[in-house]
């Protein structure tokens, strides 16, 4: 029997994973009755502006 590399990934995916972050998810909705809604790592944004001939920036 072959295994495509798909299926090794989903496997893999499912059996190491995913199980953490589902039973994190429904612990969160069966305590609390709501989304699990996780904050970003940074908040801190970059704007990087290049001149580009002629352009201004107000």
């Amino acid at each position: 029997m072959s295994i495509s590399r798909r299926q090794f990934i989903l496997g893999t995916a499912s059996g190491l994973i995913l199980p953490s972050y589902f039973d994190k998810v429904l612990a969160v909705w069966e305590n609390h009755g709501e989304a699990l809604i996780e904050a970003p790592e940074s908040t801190h944004i970059e704007l990087i502006a290049v001149d580009r001939g002629g352009l201004e920036l107000n």
